[in-house]
């Protein structure tokens, strides 16, 4: 049971953030200025803001705490982004499926996409640590002792940077990939790089954070 319910509530963490990221593609078709797309940015924060309000579990906000768990946490993050990965896939299905609502949103994510396919492994990379590292931090000022004003404004300033400076993150990639249909074997490579990117940003960013303290 404990593993259902750990699947189906990655599953739902990843719907959201593919709402997040139809929201934000929305806007981005449509962008004429530089404040229409840190609008996009921000209206994509929505889905992390939710999935803390609601303690769904998103691979990315958890894995930074790895090294604080037991083994078997391994576990659970794996069910995690399986769980992620459906989500944002049947979100990605969702918009193929009224693709003449939101026709011109798959335009704009098929070119973002092949953009995306077309850089070097280490910028794939480099994007992905960057965003791992304000993931975390999204969800450890949120987590946080402060005001809740201050927790929810971080956590929308973290997202927000994130988005407007084409970081990248492995779930909203997996919706954006799949509304765009766009998946395929250098696709693969892709997630793959963006995974242990994510990865790699949030826990060495929590390791770090936790060494200073300790000095």
């Amino acid at each position: 049971m404990k593993h259902i319910k750990t699947i189906c509530s990655g599953i739902l963490a990843g719907i959201i953030i593919g709402i997040g990221g139809l929201v934000s593609s929305v806007v981005s078709s449509n962008v004429l200025t530089i404040s229409d797309k840190v609008l996009a940015a921000f209206l994509f924060s929505i889905g992390l803001l939710l999935i803390c309000i609601f303690g769904l579990n998103l691979y990315t906000g958890k894995i930074g705490y790895v090294l604080d768990n037991k083994p078997s946490f391994l576990v659970d993050l794996g069910e995690m982004l399986v769980g992620n990965l459906i989500g944002a896939s049947l979100m990605g299905l969702f918009v193929r499926g009224c693709s003449s609502q939101f026709n011109k949103a798959i335009i704009y994510l098929s070119s973002s996409c092949e953009t995306k396919l077309n850089h070097p492994w280490y910028t794939a990379l480099l994007l992905s640590i960057g965003c791992g590292m304000l993931v975390y931090l999204a969800v450890a000022i949120f987590k946080s002792e402060q005001h809740p004003v201050i927790r929810v404004i971080g956590l929308f300033m973290c997202v927000t940077v994130f988005v407007t400076c084409g970081l990248v993150h492995i779930v909203a990639e997996m919706f954006y990939f799949v509304a765009a249909n766009k998946l395929s074997g250098d696709a693969i490579l892709f997630f793959l790089l963006v995974l242990v990117g994510n990865s790699a940003g949030s826990i060495g960013l929590h390791a770090l954070i936790k060494l200073i303290n300790k000095k």
